[in-house]
């Protein structure tokens, strides 16, 4: 007797019905199971097929952009470096041009200058030659005497009957 109190009779019974049992269930529903198994095997396959192709796929994507990438960051340098050139360039033709018009200013103002230099000159020379006539007349005003003058007037109609 087993601890239960069931007879090895009992126990063998049921292990043969149940023997029964499998091999009914094994005989009517042994090929749909087998079947279901088989074409659950096959998708469960085909699904991890498919994933690792997606990885592959993914990898080679990833790889690819990081090659794209790496050529946009040389391309960000050649164009920063075009830029700087460029950008020096310009600073370049600036200062030239910028030196261009100085050199320019610096001769107009010299011209202006020698010519303002040459108007006071002028003017001064007018001046000392306009304050020597007006000396000079009142020098010749102060030192003349009334005979002095008379004399001078005759004097000068004489020449001037002399000369017709």
């Amino acid at each position: 007797m087993t601890q239960a109190g069931e007879s090895l009779l009992s126990i063998l019974f049921k292990l043969v019905n149940f023997g029964i049992l499998l091999a009914i269930l094994l005989k009517f529903a042994g090929k749909p199971v087998k079947r279901f198994f088989l074409e659950r095997h096959k998708k469960v396959k085909q699904e991890i097929g498919d994933k690792e192709k997606m990885l592959q796929e993914m990898d080679s994507l990833i790889s690819e952009i990081k090659t794209k990438i790496g050529r946009l960051d040389l391309e960000i340098q050649e164009i920063r470096k075009k830029v700087l050139e460029e950008a020096y360039a310009e600073r370049d033709r600036i200062i030239k041009e910028a030196e261009a018009l100085a050199d320019k200013l610096r001769e107009q103002v010299s011209l202006t200058k020698e010519q303002e230099i040459k108007e006071m000159r002028r003017y001064v020379m007018e001046e000392v030659a306009k304050r020597t006539v007006e000396e000079a007349e009142r020098l010749v005003v102060e030192s003349i005497k009334k005979e002095d003058h008379a004399r001078l007037v005759k004097a000068f109609i004489e020449r001037l009957r002399n000369l017709n």
